[in-house]
């Protein structure tokens, strides 16, 4: 399998400004937000840049336009894009199920959660979460959250 590592912020925006830039789209204005919605990661940006070219093609775009925030937002939501997203982060999980459990139980809580909300008690939340698998297993949930 080829693993591509995640990239520093100033690499993954010139991983979406430049491409683009040859097409004569100015993402430049956009181009750290996009990075950091796709996490930095390669396969994700290169999706969400293919979307967005498509989806400014269709509007027939004319060379010089500057993708605004709403072409960044709807792009992302493109299931092809959230697809890739979920299998980053599949893939980020393989081999390790237990991980990949306790990443849903904080997923879960996030979502639960008002944007930019701090989290507190998630080592007990997860924990908690467990806690019924662990007492089959004999081992007390106290012993996961620390």
């Amino acid at each position: 399998m080829l693993v591509l590592e995640q990239l520093s912020p100033d690499e993954a925006a010139g991983l979406v400004a430049r491409p683009l830039a040859r097409l004569g789209i100015d993402a430049g204005a956009e181009a750290a937000d996009i990075a950091f919605r796709c996490g930095y990661q390669p396969a994700v940006l290169l999706r969400l840049g293919e979307r967005l070219v498509e989806r400014l093609a269709e509007r027939g775009y004319k060379e010089g336009y500057s993708v605004q925030p709403s072409d960044v937002q709807e792009a992302f939501e493109d299931a092809k894009v959230q697809a890739e997203i979920q299998g980053v982060v599949r893939a980020n999980f393989q081999g390790n199920p237990f991980g990949q459990a306790v990443f849903a139980v904080v997923l879960r809580e996030s979502a639960l959660a008002a944007p930019g909300q701090w989290l507190p008690g998630l080592d007990q939340t997860v924990a908690d979460a467990f806690a019924d698998d662990l007492s089959r297993l004999g081992e007390p949930a106290a012993d996961l959250a620390g």
